[in-house]
């Protein structure tokens, strides 16, 4: 065997094929290393339980192709937005520059509403104007369009909607299309420097952490300078963002101003442009790594994610809000024409200048890239450690704050935002920054009343849980032993960490709830309702965030994983974001049940984090061989969730709405049992106790067979009261289908909810609160789920059912009171 150290460009290739595996198999790899099997132990210890096998690890793959295949959707999502982009810059300049047979009207005006304006009626026109606001300062001015209309009737207004249909953007006037290739010059050199300060920003998890790669790297028997050209070429080729858009963004640029070989310019300015950026970035990593300390680095990299988010900011607000602001047109059409060879927006000068714009363009990106590489090749020849640790350079004085004296844990937490900059950028600025953005993009959120104000405000709370309670084991790492170690439980831990990120975000979802509010004109009564809806739901969503970050946590890696995972991250959307169909709801009853119904489902998530927290440090031996509350309240939320489903579906096919919804309740119904019946029994939970079907004599069926007849009684009695009072409440049956709502209700649904409600729930809720709070708990989650005119006589039926599975008696007991009473109700009533 050879014993030769590799060449150069051997090793090029391998760091350039390393790089490549990386970003199509980093969660392969990560999982790989810690995929193990252990034997089944234990099968003969007493009572016959044997220990649970190690949790086999997933390949990674799957989530890998996923994203894969949403690239698709990401790339025409953001040509989509491009082209929006580019149609709005077009209008405004056509506004800022009118001239010509047709005029571009303000926005806010319409074609239409000119068509029953006559050549001769220029007094509608004044007053169209007048209501619309449009005077001197507008773009187009006043004088302009009556002018315009005079020359040349109403066809010579057109609003830019109408004109961009057709699919070709023309320039009235060679300054409209000055002002439109400046303009977009201007942002496409922003959106240049932005992937710059994307590169240094909170994403680049190397640069402040503790290891860098560089020092590994200068352990190649290979010349510095060729290592650091293949660090060069990692950071350069590597890059997705400029690819989503800078490279739409100038397409979609060049192919407004008509320019030939649009994609391939784009393509290759974008190559430019990466070349470029991972060159700097490249360098900028050498210098501050080699001068300043750690605690300056992460102040860098919160700076810099800061300065992407104010020029996101700025081009969403020029490129997509509803009207493009006239000051920066005014200043991109005052600026000069070699702005137009800066780097990014160099290829719009190709059309005026031709082949010396390629030339400038290409030679300014090979300068940057050739003095990158050179630049850091010098200042690491003589090597990449300046101190015996990680954390180079001096300490500052030490703050009164970075003690921690007496702060406890949720003042720890606070600290940990002052000392990192950028943990501070992601956490707060970046939710609200892109709320933000979306009352820009689509200011009519701003309009909402009605339901959508408690909505828009619950997301503008949950919303903000994307950032700190998804990060309630960040700052721990392979340090998380540490907190086993305190006086306190790690469980009051997690508590006091996620509550201080649950107040946040309830303060942003009570301030927005606040202002929309007002702008609704809403009644206070109102306004009270929907906070306490608001910040029920976002305090049981902020807890959402914070379980299941505890359930994805992993102490193994090396460096801290401060980004969470994107499966996390939907299915976090997609609890969260059911609560959205609460707030919807105009009547009181509905939201109270659905809120009860999501406030358990949240504390069944905490629960089951709480239980995964003990086992933290090692995540292969979490016992799950017994029922949970999450599984109690999964297999309810499968069961309503098909049960809408299957209504939805069936009642398209099926005659009858009665007979519709009796088979949808039986499908869901039989579905959500039988799944999670075979999930328990493949985690070896005994599935007959879990759903209580043992046990219990005649006694208990002879308890329920009286029972469900005494209340059936007291239920038809309040029924009849009830219609008596106010017979809108309780509408007749209908004769077509009496006999599927009897089958509903003396079979289906006694065999479904007791098997649900006072099987898995009951059960469940009883392992971790008193079987007194259990009892009640259960049986307010049943009468919820009914009607509200029903509820106390559904509560009642629910206690009986509940206490008599508390004394033992099986459920097929409380099937039995169950369909007694609805037999003497339904039927009778």
């Amino acid at each position: 065997m050879s014993q030769e150290p590799p060449g150069t460009l051997r090793v090029l290739r391998i760091l350039a094929g390393n790089s490549a595996l990386r970003l199509l198999r980093v969660a392969h790899v990560q999982r790989s290393k810690r995929q193990r099997e252990v034997a089944s132990k234990g099968a003969g210890k007493p009572g016959g339980k044997r220990a649970r096998e190690a949790t086999r690890r997933k390949s990674g793959s799957g989530l890998t192709v996923l994203m894969l295949l949403l690239l698709p959707v990401f790339a025409f999502q953001a040509y989509a937005m491009s082209h929006q982009a580019v149609e709005h810059l077009w209008a405004a300049a056509n506004r800022a520059a009118p001239g010509g047979a047709t005029l571009v009207l303000p926005d806010g005006i319409r074609s239409y509403e000119l068509y029953r304006i006559s050549s001769k009626s220029e007094g509608a026109l004044r007053e169209l104007l007048d209501e619309r606001g449009v005077d001197e300062s507008s773009r187009p001015p006043r004088s302009a369009i009556l002018r315009a209309f005079r020359d040349h009737g109403s066809k010579a207004l057109q609003d830019a909607r109408s004109l961009a249909r057709g699919g070709e953007l023309r320039f009235y006037t060679n300054e409209a299309r000055w002002t439109f290739a400046k303009t977009a010059g201007l942002l496409l050199t922003l959106l240049a420097l932005m992937s710059l300060c994307t590169a240094f920003g909170g994403a680049n998890a190397s640069l402040g952490g503790g290891d860098w790669i560089q020092w590994w790297l200068m352990t190649f028997p290979v010349p510095t300078r060729s290592l650091t050209l293949a660090r060069a070429l990692e950071f350069s080729l590597v890059q997705l963002f400029p690819w989503f858009t800078l490279f739409p963004l100038t397409w979609q640029v060049l192919a407004a101003l008509n320019q030939p070989w649009a994609p391939a310019v784009a393509a290759g300015a974008t190559a430019a442009a990466t070349f470029m950026t991972g060159a700097l970035r490249l360098w900028g990593e050498t210098q501050l790594r080699l001068r300043c300390s750690l605690h300056t680095i992460k102040n860098v990299q919160g700076v810099a994610t800061i300065l992407s988010l104010l020029g996101f900011g700025l081009l969403f607000w020029v490129a997509l809000s509803r009207s493009t602001p006239h000051g920066f047109l005014d200043f991109a059409a005052s600026t000069p024409a070699g702005l137009l060879f800066l780097p990014g927006s160099w290829p719009i000068a190709i059309g005026p200048y031709g082949l010396p714009a390629v030339a400038a363009g290409v030679a300014s990106s090979a300068l940057v890239f050739g003095f990158g590489v050179s630049a850091s090749a010098n200042a690491l020849k003589g090597g990449a450690m300046r101190t015996g640790g990680v954390d180079a350079g001096a300490r500052g004085e030490q703050r009164s704050w970075a003690g921690g004296a007496g702060m406890g844990i949720g003042g720890k937490e606070v600290a940990l935002l002052k000392r990192d900059r950028t943990f501070l950028v992601q956490t707060i600025l970046v939710p609200i920054f892109i709320i933000g953005i979306q009352l820009v993009v689509n200011p009519k959120l701003g309009d909402a009343d009605g339901p959508a104000v408690a909505i828009i405000a619950y997301v503008v709370g949950f919303y903000g849980a994307l950032g700190g309670c998804f990060q309630v084991l960040s700052s721990e790492g392979r340090a998380l032993w540490m907190l086993y170690s305190l006086p306190v439980s790690t469980l009051e831990i997690l508590r006091r960490k996620a509550a201080i990120w649950a107040r946040l975000c309830c303060g942003l979802g009570v301030a927005a709830l606040v202002v929309f509010s007002v702008r609704a004109d809403a009644s206070p009564l109102t306004f009270v309702e929907d906070l306490g809806f608001v910040t029920l739901g976002v305090w049981c969503s902020a807890h959402v965030a914070a379980a299941i970050s505890v359930l994805g946590a992993n102490t193994t890696p090396d460096s801290v994983q401060r980004q969470p995972k994107q499966r996390y991250i939907w299915l976090y959307m997609f609890l969260a974001g059911s609560y959205c169909a609460v707030l919807g709801l105009a009547d009181l009853g509905p939201r109270i049940a659905g809120a009860t119904i999501y406030a358990t489902i949240a504390y069944a998530l905490w629960l089951r984090s709480a239980e995964r927290m003990r086992w933290l440090l090692d995540p292969v031996t979490d016992p799950r061989d017994e029922l949970s509350l999450l599984d109690a309240a999964a297999a309810l939320l499968t069961f309503f969730l098909l049960q809408v489903v299957s209504a939805l579906i069936l009642g398209l096919y099926v005659e009858g709405q009665m007979w519709a919804q009796a088979l949808a309740f039986v499908i869901a119904g039989s579905v959500a049992v039988a799944f999670y019946g075979l999930r328990l029994r493949a985690r070896q939970v005994p599935t007959a106790a879990a759903f209580g079907l043992g046990g219990g004599g005649a006694a208990g069926y002879a308890a329920g067979a009286v029972g469900g007849a005494v209340l059936g009684l007291a239920g038809l009695l309040y029924a009849n009261a009830v219609r008596e009072a106010a017979p809108e409440l309780i509408p007749d049956a209908p004769a077509d289908g009496f006999f599927a709502l009897l089958m509903l209700a003396v079979v289906a649904a006694p065999f479904v909810e007791e098997l649900l409600f006072r099987g898995l729930l009951l059960g469940a809720l009883r392992r971790v609160v008193s079987d007194r709070a259990a009892v009640v708990w259960s049986s307010l989650l049943f009468a919820f789920v009914h009607p509200m005119v029903s509820w106390p006589p559904v509560f009642l039926l629910g206690l009986a059912c509940a206490l008599l599975r508390c004394r033992g008696a099986p459920v097929f007991a409380c099937m039995l009171l169950h369909a007694v009473y609805n037999a003497i109700v339904v039927g009778l009533a």
